[in-house]
Protein backbone atom coordinates (compact mmCIF):
# COMPACT_ATOMS: atom_id res chain seq x y z
CA UNK A 1 0.00 0.00 0.00
CA UNK A 2 2.96 2.26 0.67
CA UNK A 3 4.48 1.80 -2.61
CA UNK A 4 1.09 2.27 -4.90
CA UNK A 5 0.44 5.93 -2.51
CA UNK A 6 4.24 6.69 -3.56
CA UNK A 7 3.84 5.82 -7.08
CA UNK A 8 0.89 7.69 -7.78
CA UNK A 9 3.20 11.24 -6.53
CA UNK A 10 5.69 10.11 -8.92
CA UNK A 11 7.08 11.07 -12.14
CA UNK A 12 8.90 9.21 -13.93
CA UNK A 13 12.24 11.16 -14.57
CA UNK A 14 15.53 9.64 -16.95
CA UNK A 15 14.18 5.94 -15.72
CA UNK A 16 14.20 6.77 -12.18
CA UNK A 17 10.74 7.53 -10.16
CA UNK A 18 11.22 10.98 -8.29
CA UNK A 19 8.68 12.07 -5.59
CA UNK A 20 7.12 15.46 -6.30
CA UNK A 21 6.59 17.00 -2.99
CA UNK A 22 5.26 20.14 -3.50
CA UNK A 23 3.85 19.77 -7.00
CA UNK A 24 1.91 16.37 -6.24
CA UNK A 25 -0.56 18.90 -4.36
CA UNK A 26 -1.73 19.90 -8.11
CA UNK A 27 -5.06 17.70 -8.74
CA UNK A 28 -5.90 16.45 -11.86
CA UNK A 29 -8.23 16.98 -14.65
CA UNK A 30 -8.24 15.32 -18.00
CA UNK A 31 -9.37 19.01 -19.10
CA UNK A 32 -6.05 20.76 -18.31
CA UNK A 33 -2.64 20.80 -19.65
CA UNK A 34 0.10 18.56 -18.94
CA UNK A 35 3.23 18.91 -16.58
CA UNK A 36 5.67 21.54 -18.08
CA UNK A 37 8.95 19.89 -18.51
CA UNK A 38 11.70 22.62 -17.61
CA UNK A 39 15.36 22.52 -20.04
CA UNK A 40 17.19 21.69 -16.85
CA UNK A 41 14.80 18.78 -16.08
CA UNK A 42 12.72 20.48 -13.79
CA UNK A 43 8.85 19.56 -13.70
CA UNK A 44 6.13 22.45 -12.83
CA UNK A 45 2.91 24.16 -13.52
CA UNK A 46 2.59 27.80 -14.54
CA UNK A 47 0.04 30.28 -15.43
CA UNK A 48 -3.09 32.13 -14.11
CA UNK A 49 -5.86 29.74 -12.51
CA UNK A 50 -8.90 30.85 -11.75
CA UNK A 51 -9.71 28.90 -8.27
CA UNK A 52 -7.91 25.58 -8.05
CA UNK A 53 -4.67 24.75 -9.67
CA UNK A 54 -5.18 21.44 -11.72
CA UNK A 55 -2.66 19.68 -14.06
CA UNK A 56 -3.30 16.22 -16.42
CA UNK A 57 -1.68 13.81 -14.89
CA UNK A 58 -1.29 11.70 -17.76
CA UNK A 59 -2.94 9.76 -20.30
CA UNK A 60 -5.57 7.17 -19.02
CA UNK A 61 -8.63 5.49 -19.17
CA UNK A 62 -11.38 5.60 -15.99
CA UNK A 63 -10.36 1.99 -14.70
CA UNK A 64 -6.85 3.10 -15.22
CA UNK A 65 -7.22 6.28 -13.20
CA UNK A 66 -9.29 4.17 -10.62
CA UNK A 67 -6.54 1.44 -10.04
CA UNK A 68 -3.34 4.18 -9.97
CA UNK A 69 -4.89 7.16 -8.16
CA UNK A 70 -7.60 5.91 -6.39
CA UNK A 71 -10.55 8.79 -7.60
CA UNK A 72 -12.80 8.58 -10.37
CA UNK A 73 -12.53 10.88 -13.64
CA UNK A 74 -14.15 10.97 -16.74
CA UNK A 75 -10.99 10.49 -19.07
CA UNK A 76 -11.30 11.21 -22.49
CA UNK A 77 -9.69 7.94 -23.71
CA UNK A 78 -10.38 4.21 -23.25
CA UNK A 79 -7.82 0.74 -23.72
CA UNK A 80 -8.59 -2.67 -23.87
CA UNK A 81 -9.36 -4.71 -20.62
CA UNK A 82 -7.35 -8.20 -20.76
CA UNK A 83 -10.01 -10.12 -23.00
CA UNK A 84 -9.91 -13.65 -24.86
CA UNK A 85 -12.08 -14.40 -27.42
CA UNK A 86 -12.18 -16.06 -31.15
CA UNK A 87 -11.75 -14.49 -34.38
CA UNK A 88 -12.61 -16.80 -37.37
CA UNK A 89 -11.07 -19.79 -35.43
CA UNK A 90 -7.83 -17.93 -34.28
CA UNK A 91 -7.69 -17.67 -30.22
CA UNK A 92 -7.29 -14.17 -30.00
CA UNK A 93 -5.30 -12.64 -26.83
CA UNK A 94 -5.74 -8.55 -25.96
CA UNK A 95 -3.32 -7.58 -23.67
CA UNK A 96 -4.89 -4.45 -21.10
CA UNK A 97 -3.21 -1.54 -20.10
CA UNK A 98 -2.23 2.37 -21.26
CA UNK A 99 -1.15 2.22 -24.81
CA UNK A 100 1.94 5.11 -23.96
CA UNK A 101 1.67 5.74 -28.05
CA UNK A 102 -2.00 5.34 -28.07
CA UNK A 103 -2.04 7.61 -31.73
CA UNK A 104 0.01 5.19 -33.56
CA UNK A 105 -1.54 1.40 -34.78
CA UNK A 106 -1.74 -0.82 -32.78
CA UNK A 107 0.96 -3.58 -32.26
CA UNK A 108 -0.32 -6.79 -33.17
CA UNK A 109 1.51 -10.15 -33.37
CA UNK A 110 1.54 -13.60 -34.11
CA UNK A 111 2.37 -16.07 -31.64
CA UNK A 112 2.14 -19.62 -33.04
CA UNK A 113 -1.55 -20.25 -33.15
CA UNK A 114 -2.34 -16.80 -31.09
CA UNK A 115 -2.94 -13.34 -32.09
CA UNK A 116 -1.54 -11.15 -29.72
CA UNK A 117 -3.11 -7.72 -29.53
CA UNK A 118 -1.36 -5.16 -27.63
CA UNK A 119 -3.47 -2.53 -25.84
CA UNK A 120 -5.93 -1.40 -28.56
CA UNK A 121 -7.38 2.04 -27.75
CA UNK A 122 -11.02 1.58 -28.31
CA UNK A 123 -12.43 4.96 -27.94
CA UNK A 124 -11.33 8.52 -27.93
CA UNK A 125 -13.63 11.53 -27.01
CA UNK A 126 -11.62 14.10 -29.01
CA UNK A 127 -10.58 12.05 -32.37
CA UNK A 128 -13.57 9.42 -32.22
CA UNK A 129 -12.81 7.99 -35.60
CA UNK A 130 -8.83 7.28 -34.63
CA UNK A 131 -9.56 4.02 -32.92
CA UNK A 132 -10.98 2.17 -35.74
CA UNK A 133 -8.07 3.95 -37.92
CA UNK A 134 -5.76 2.55 -35.41
CA UNK A 135 -6.93 -0.34 -35.15
CA UNK A 136 -7.09 -1.42 -38.92
CA UNK A 137 -3.49 -0.11 -39.98
CA UNK A 138 -2.31 -2.56 -37.59
CA UNK A 139 -4.51 -5.59 -39.43
CA UNK A 140 -2.68 -4.52 -42.55
CA UNK A 141 -1.45 -7.26 -43.89
CA UNK A 142 -2.53 -10.21 -41.62
CA UNK A 143 -3.97 -13.01 -43.49
CA UNK A 144 -7.59 -14.30 -42.21
CA UNK A 145 -7.89 -10.83 -40.16
CA UNK A 146 -10.98 -8.56 -40.82
CA UNK A 147 -10.03 -5.50 -38.84
CA UNK A 148 -13.47 -3.56 -38.65
CA UNK A 149 -14.55 -7.28 -37.28
CA UNK A 150 -12.34 -8.16 -35.00
CA UNK A 151 -12.64 -4.51 -32.85
CA UNK A 152 -16.03 -4.84 -32.96
CA UNK A 153 -15.20 -8.51 -30.95
CA UNK A 154 -12.81 -6.10 -28.58
CA UNK A 155 -15.54 -3.87 -27.99
CA UNK A 156 -18.10 -6.40 -27.20
CA UNK A 157 -15.84 -8.35 -24.92
CA UNK A 158 -15.04 -5.51 -23.30
CA UNK A 159 -18.52 -4.44 -22.85
CA UNK A 160 -19.49 -7.91 -21.37
CA UNK A 161 -16.49 -7.66 -19.19
CA UNK A 162 -17.18 -4.65 -17.67
CA UNK A 163 -21.59 -4.94 -17.26
CA UNK A 164 -20.75 -8.55 -15.52
CA UNK A 165 -18.89 -7.10 -13.17
CA UNK A 166 -21.26 -3.98 -12.53
CA UNK A 167 -23.91 -6.52 -11.89
CA UNK A 168 -21.14 -8.26 -8.91
CA UNK A 169 -20.48 -4.52 -7.86
CA UNK A 170 -24.01 -3.40 -7.49
CA UNK A 171 -25.36 -5.98 -4.32
CA UNK A 172 -22.70 -5.28 -2.55
CA UNK A 173 -22.39 -2.00 0.25
CA UNK A 174 -19.34 -0.32 0.38
CA UNK A 175 -17.70 2.86 -0.74
CA UNK A 176 -14.77 0.63 -2.64
CA UNK A 177 -17.56 -1.31 -4.52
CA UNK A 178 -19.26 1.97 -5.00
CA UNK A 179 -16.02 3.42 -6.56
CA UNK A 180 -15.43 0.60 -9.35
CA UNK A 181 -18.88 0.40 -10.03
CA UNK A 182 -18.84 4.08 -11.00
CA UNK A 183 -15.25 3.36 -12.51
CA UNK A 184 -16.81 1.07 -14.65
CA UNK A 185 -20.14 2.77 -15.65
CA UNK A 186 -16.99 5.36 -16.47
CA UNK A 187 -15.49 2.71 -18.88
CA UNK A 188 -18.23 1.91 -20.75
CA UNK A 189 -18.86 5.41 -21.54
CA UNK A 190 -15.13 5.86 -22.55
CA UNK A 191 -15.29 2.86 -24.81
CA UNK A 192 -18.17 4.03 -26.72
CA UNK A 193 -16.39 7.12 -27.99
CA UNK A 194 -15.93 5.92 -31.64
CA UNK A 195 -17.10 5.81 -35.17
CA UNK A 196 -16.24 5.90 -38.68
CA UNK A 197 -12.78 6.66 -39.95
CA UNK A 198 -10.49 9.39 -40.82
CA UNK A 199 -7.70 9.73 -43.01
CA UNK A 200 -5.60 11.92 -41.48
CA UNK A 201 -3.74 11.23 -37.91
CA UNK A 202 -3.88 13.86 -35.00
CA UNK A 203 -0.79 15.09 -33.46
CA UNK A 204 -0.40 13.67 -29.71
CA UNK A 205 -0.95 15.90 -27.12
CA UNK A 206 1.01 14.18 -24.20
Amino acid sequence: MLWRFLKSRCLGRQGTLLVMPIVELVNHTPKAKNWEIQPDGSVGVSGIHQGEVMVKYSNADPLRRLMGYGFNAVEPLAFSLRVQLLHRGQAVLVQGGIGRRWFQPTRIQRKKELLLVHQPLLGSRDHPRLPIRLFRDACQGLTHVRGNELFDQIHQANAVALVNLVKQLLPLKGETADLLCAGCLNQLEANSHHFGNRSAMPEADG
